[in-house]
């Protein structure tokens, strides 16, 4: 059964401030375990504990956060990486017939899955720890053109058109230009896979007292309010996704939320069912900058 246990017998160790705890290893079906330390130790004893392990070796959580990043990608990665080689290897030990043909496209394509999926979770959680030290002023009149550039292609293949309208003279923002571009190509990018081929999407920016608010309109389903309140959330999909067979991941707009909150600005959803999506983004402008 899956859910079937063998737990081994239980030991007292010994913590670095001297103090005890029971240590016991779970051994879960399918190859899982489970490690479990029950200090004997008061609450206030285990912080202290703590404090004492921080400070003989003392690392940020910044920096245990990047470590951590790092050597996810590594893991990750690596396997990743050789399972597509080898899939690439193939062809090359014999003639496949349909069936095996088929399957192996389906192996590739859920390998590239999983490796933008993973590509994903590492620049968000890369994204949380950029510091703003590495902002510089950036057009965002420029940001825009070059995202809706790079999906000309997308556009053309779906018979879709862009309109756009951007004030002339817009201040700049200070920000990342890596972190904005790939905010507004995900915003750009959620509106085509939405939007029935042969639409219009509508992408704007203005300044609204001292801020820059840019905002990016679809024609597709829409959102009820329900879904609208979730639509930021990690890995959420909304009911139409599935009904359209809508192809994603689920961070694209979280990606988004969190490169626009890191830059103290603020985004939104407005939509209904049947009337198409807009997501906003609103951004503060650099304080005596030029347009």
């Amino acid at each position: 059964m899956a859910d079937e246990t063998d737990e081994v017998e239980p030991r007292e160790v010994e913590l670095p401030s001297g103090a005890l705890a029971t240590a016991q290893v779970i051994a879960f079906a399918q190859g899982l375990w489970a490690f479990v330390l029950r200090p004997h130790a008061s609450p206030t004893l285990i912080q202290a504990d703590t404090a004492a392990a921080q400070s003989a070796n003392p690392v940020s959580e910044s920096e245990r956060n990047e470590s951590f990043l790092a050597n996810f990608s590594n893991i990750i990665r690596v396997p990743l990486r050789e399972l597509r080689e080898l899939i690439t290897r193939v062809p090359a030990a014999g003639e496949l017939n349909e069936q095996q043909s088929r399957l192996i496209g389906q192996v590739v394509r859920l390998n590239s899955e999983l490796t933008m999926l993973v590509n994903d979770l590492l620049a968000l959680g890369q994204i949380r720890l950029q510091a703003s030290e590495h902002r510089v002023p950036l057009r965002l009149d420029l940001l825009i053109e070059a995202a809706v550039g790079t999906q000309y292609a997308e556009f053309g293949r779906r018979g879709q058109h862009v309109h756009t309208e951007i004030d002339a003279g817009l201040p700049r923002v200070f920000g990342s230009e890596e972190g904005l571009g790939r905010a507004i190509s995900g915003l750009i990018d959620n509106a085509i896979k939405y939007s029935p081929p042969g639409a219009q999407i509508h992408v704007s920016a203005h300044r609204v007292a001292g801020d820059l608010v840019v905002r990016i309109g679809d024609n597709g389903p829409g959102l009820r309010p329900e879904e609208l309140a979730q639509v930021f959330d990690p890995f959420y999909r909304a009911e139409s996704t599935e009904r359209l067979g809508i192809s994603g991941r689920g961070l694209g707009l979280t990606i988004a939320k969190a490169v626009i909150e890191q830059h103290d600005g603020k985004i939104w959803a407005e939509g209904a069912p049947g009337q198409g999506c807009a997501f906003s983004f609103r951004l503060p402008a650099a304080e005596g900058s030029p347009g």
